[in-house]
Order: C-alpha cells, then sequence, then structure tokens
C-alpha cells in the first residue's frame, strides 16, 4: 500500500498550519502594541517635595525640597535655619515656573545650606531664580552645567546676594536676565566677602548688565563668559571688590568692566577680551 503523502495533499497542510501561525500573530498584535506606551519614557509629572519637617514654601533646618518635572509652580522659602538643601532636577527635565512677586528660591537669614539646579533643570520666574537675604551665610548655590538659572522681569536679576555675606556661587551652567533692563548676578546691599565662580562653560549675561557688584568687598572669579546688554558686562562697585578674568568677557555700549579706583580688575593674558576691557579705572593689576 503506498505510504507517501500526495504533493496536493502536504501542500495544503503546510498552508493551514502558515494560516493559523498568521492568525495567531494577528491576535496578539493589540497586546504587544499596547504594551508599548510603557515602555516608552514620558517626563515625570511635575512634584515638589520636602523631606523634614517643613514644607516647601516654609522649610525648616536640615530639611530637603526636591522638584522634578515640568511645570513646577511652587514658590520655595527658608526663613532662618540651617543645612537646607533645596535641588531643582535630577537631571531630568524640569521647570521651577512660579508667578512674579518674590523670587523663584529665597534664603532669608538662612545659613550653611544649598540649592542646586541641576542639569537639564530651569528655575525661572519674573523676580529671579535665587535670593539670598538678611544675613545669610556660607550657603553654597550651584547652577550645575546644563541647569538654567533665570530671571526675566524689568531690572530684575537671575541670582541676587543682599546684605548678605560670605557666600558661594558656583556657575558652570546659565545665569542670565532675559527680559529688558535685567541684569544676570547682583550682589548688594552691605553684602561682603561673597565669591562667585563662573567655570569654563559657565556664563552669565543680562539684557542691561552682566555682573553688577553694587556691594564692596566681594569676588567674581571668571573662567567662562560673562556679556552684557546695552550697558557693560560687569559693573563695579565703589568698594574693594576683585574681579579676575581667565575667560571671556563682553561688553554693550559701555565697554566690557567698569572698574573703579579701589576695585582689582586682573585678566590673564591668554584671557579673550572685547577692545575696550576696562571701560573706566586704572589699568588691569596683578
Amino acid at each position: 500500500m503506498p505510504t507517501a503523502i500526495p504533493a496536493c495533499a502536504q501542500n495544503t497542510t503546510t498552508a493551514a498550519i502558515l494560516r493559523n501561525r498568521l492568525l495567531v500573530t494577528a491576535a496578539l498584535a493589540p497586546l504587544v502594541l499596547a504594551a508599548l506606551p510603557v515602555l516608552t519614557a514620558v517626563p515625570a509629572l511635575a512634584a515638589c517635595t520636602v523631606a523634614g519637617t517643613g514644607t516647601i514654601g516654609a522649610l525648616n533646618s536640615g530639611d530637603v525640597a526636591t522638584c522634578t518635572g515640568l511645570g513646577n509652580t511652587d514658590h520655595i522659602n527658608a526663613t532662618g535655619g540651617s543645612n537646607v538643601t533645596v535641588n531643582v532636577g535630577d537631571g531630568t527635565l524640569t521647570s521651577l515656573l512660579p508667578g512674579a512677586g518674590i523670587p523663584a528660591i529665597v534664603f532669608d537669614g538662612t545659613i550653611a545650606s544649598h540649592v542646586t539646579v541641576n542639569d537639564q533643570a530651569t528655575a525661572s520666574t519674573y523676580s529671579g531664580a535665587v535670593l539670598l537675604s538678611n544675613g545669610s551665610s556660607h550657603n553654597n548655590v550651584t547652577i550645575a552645567a546644563g541647569g538654567i538659572a533665570e530671571g526675566t522681569g524689568n531690572a530684575e536679576a537671575a541670582i541676587v546676594i543682599d546684605n548678605s555675606n560670605s557666600n558661594l556661587v558656583n556657575i558652570r551652567g546659565t545665569v542670565v536676565g532675559t527680559g529688558g533692563n535685567t541684569t544676570g548676578l547682583r550682589i548688594s546691599g552691605t553684602s561682603s566677602d561673597n565669591v562667585v565662580l563662573v567655570y569654563q562653560g559657565g556664563s552669565i549675561g543680562g539684557g542691561h548688565t552682566g555682573v553688577q557688584l553694587i556691594a564692596g568687598g566681594n569676588t567674581l572669579i571668571n573662567g567662562g563668559t560673562i556679556s552684557g546688554g546695552f550697558f557693560i558686562a560687569i559693573q563695579g562697585s565703589s568698594g574693594t571688590d576683585t574681579v579676575l578674568n581667565a575667560g571671556t568677557i563682553s561688553g554693550g555700549g559701555s565697554g566690557a568692566i567698569d572698574c573703579p579706583e579701589a576695585m582689582t580688575c586682573w585678566a590673564s593674558p591668554r584671557a579673550r577680551r572685547s577692545p575696550e576691557m576696562f571701560a573706566a579705572g586704572p589699568a588691569p593689576t596683578r
């Protein structure tokens, strides 16, 4: 008795198997596609949280405040206290954009505390990003590479140190005033012994002035870029401020640096500068 399967029967069987596999694949496809959104990265939801005993608007000593995600509208404030930590972002896209009236982050009489605007994070409001005021001292403000601190309001500044001493500002990212008549960084009142470090790749700029040293006894060391708008890049005070430049300083219509008699202005021979680096005052001194 012949045992071979006729060719036509074999082809029919193979076609049936393939057809069944196709039906199973088609049935599974919606399930696979439905799972894809779960695997796709999405921006984190906006949230500002506090680890500690305070709230985001009234931080206590030792509190750690962290904002992540896009569209945060909280004002962050610490009045008094010490060892407060504020983190804007965690390396993912983050924005802190509260309404006008007060800066986004305020340390008022706060000591030995930290503010960090991390990579891919922006802190911005009409009234500026960070304010250290009323005796705040020994604080550390860091704008990380890829981070942005911004002020957009008329005559406002992105970072302000007012009546506060012995604070350190590290700029590896961008500090900028983007509105008309704005300043990037301002030190005012009776503030002294504050140090601002602009690292290579970091920048300070403003629509009017890059840096205003209204108070005396402070130090600015630039290894990045400082630029002014229609006025000047660095406006010196009548005190004994020190400006050391090994980076790029470019000014507006009034030159790059206003260097009064009591102010020490020194530029590295390798520094890149505008033709009129020092708009006023003595020649650079070592």
